[in-house]
């Protein structure tokens, strides 16, 4: 970081707020918890703004933002021809962890869009980050607030390796959902999941029969965090495949600087390798809300290699092997039983 672009930045908590709202009205960017990842914001009406978001993060300028808004109401002003749908879906999920993708209104500025033509909103659940929109007055336009391509940040920790590069950092304690919002493009004729989340594609089904998973080239989709290399730690991430038998011999053999992730049942000791139960109680959603987390700490403790067992696809498991499956280039290995 040049030393002219160095920020003093405050830390702040609830009792904060109106002070963290003040940094966002004013043109800066901080960073502020929601249920799924701590976000990097500023006000949605400025480009100046929003263009600090982008060089705090080192972000790329094709890949577009979302706007957090304070309830339904504040969506007809940032979108047009809204569907149905989206109304029904808001009434259902939001407050919570849906983002949907609509046509956006001419003033929405092409920094958030990427160029295009549509706009991801979302209205978040974390209580701090709803006083905080609502203080503002005003969409908060926020990618996660991770320098780009690193893992998404989920405790208070995390988000102090962007002291210097932010106005301001309010903090809320570890977010509970662990993994960004499902985002659903709604612009087109067909509803298409373009990141899966917290909520299901069994989920938006109930309301939308015809929805279904994107399935084209992740450069070219209209959604946040598809674009580019994302998730991913200094340490090779691989996924691997398996029964538990051939797990264990691989583990077995395995050098010093290497980290496994581990369903319950596998959390066993080996000696000299560092293995780690990923789901405690054997819930998918213990996974998700602690991926991020443990990524970040195998690279504090120099782990060259980390490998995680391949997980069951139901539920939040489909977002959760969206992103180990991204984190590692979609690099699998599948073990043979010796």
């Amino acid at each position: 970081m040049d030393e002219e672009n160095i920020l003093i930045t405050k830390i702040l908590r609830k009792e904060n707020l109106q002070e963290a709202a003040d940094i966002l009205l004013r043109g800066d960017t901080l960073i502020f918890p929601t249920e799924t990842v701590y976000g990097l914001g500023a006000r949605f009406d400025s480009d100046e703004a929003l263009q600090k978001v982008f060089r705090a993060k080192g972000r790329p300028a094709d890949n577009p933002l979302i706007l957090h808004v304070a309830n339904a109401s504040w969506v007809e002003q940032l979108a047009q021809d809204i569907p149905p749908q989206a109304f029904e879906l808001m009434e259902a999920f939001w407050p919570g962890p849906l983002s949907l993708v609509l046509k956006k209104k001419d003033h929405v500025s092409s920094l958030i869009s990427a160029g295009l033509s549509s706009v991801a909103v979302r209205c978040p659940s974390h209580e701090l980050a709803h006083q905080l929109i609502q203080a503002v007055g005003l969409p908060v336009a926020a990618p996660s607030a991770n320098p780009s391509g690193r893992p998404s940040p989920t405790r208070e920790i995390d988000v102090m390796e962007m002291v210097g590069k932010v106005a301001g950092i309010l903090l809320g304690g570890d977010c509970e959902v662990g993994l960004e919002s499902t985002v659903l493009d709604l612009s087109t004729d067909v509803p298409l999941v373009l990141r899966p989340g917290a909520v299901t594609t069994q989920q938006l089904r109930r309301f939308l029969p015809d929805v279904r998973r994107y399935e084209g080239d992740p450069e070219g989709a209209p959604s946040p965090g598809l674009r580019h290399r994302h998730y991913a730690p200094d340490a090779q991430v691989t996924m691997l495949r398996g029964s538990d038998r051939a797990l264990k011999t691989f583990i077995a053999s395995a050098p010093k600087t290497s980290c496994f992730l581990l369903p319950s049942r596998l959390d066993i000791a080996f000696d000299g390798v560092r293995t780690i139960a990923f789901t405690p109680q054997g819930l998918l959603e213990e996974a998700a809300a602690r991926l991020y987390a443990l990524l970040r700490d195998a690279d504090k403790a120099g782990m060259k290699e980390i490998y995680i067992a391949e997980f069951p696809l139901e539920g939040i498991g489909e977002a959760l092997m969206d992103r180990v499956l991204r984190a590692a280039q979609y690099n699998i290995l599948t073990l043979e039983e010796i």
